[in-house]
């Protein structure tokens, strides 16, 4: 089995997992599983991973968390582009550190961030253009 696959897999499994599952990441020939320890998770990967070597890193957040984090900064983006702070990305991190919102108001958006979420884990990162899209 490629790494890709059992990545792959690891994603299913940790869709199951919502209160442990932060994400997972390749690294050389090693799957890394960010998680919250406690659960069953950690067996179930093992099964599902092949021969993939897995090493599991505790998480602060969980996947659910951050995707739910996510979609609150997504609804509100008529809310930040009316205050002239333009918010042009939104992704969770696959390590479960937080959700990483990008913008051109760098330098006044983390106050306005933190007004608006509180102490969230929201990482922002100043951009100069937008990113590219695809139209199909």
């Amino acid at each position: 089995m490629s790494r890709a696959e059992a990545a792959a897999r690891v994603a299913e499994i940790g869709s199951r997992h919502p209160a442990q599952y932060a994400g997972v990441a390749v690294s050389g020939a090693t799957l890394v599983v960010y998680r919250r320890p406690g659960g069953d998770l950690d067996n179930a990967v093992r099964a599902v991973a092949g021969g993939v070597p897995v090493v599991f890193q505790d998480a602060p957040h969980t996947w659910a968390e951050l995707a739910a984090l996510a979609a609150r900064i997504q609804a509100d983006l008529p809310y930040w582009r009316d205050r002239g702070l333009p918010i042009w990305s939104v992704a969770s991190r696959h390590d479960g550190t937080g959700v990483e919102v990008g913008g051109p108001a760098g330098d006044r958006l983390p106050a306005a961030v933190r007004a608006r979420y509180g102490d969230a884990p929201i990482i922002i990162r100043r951009m100069n253009e937008p990113p590219a899209t695809t139209h199909t």
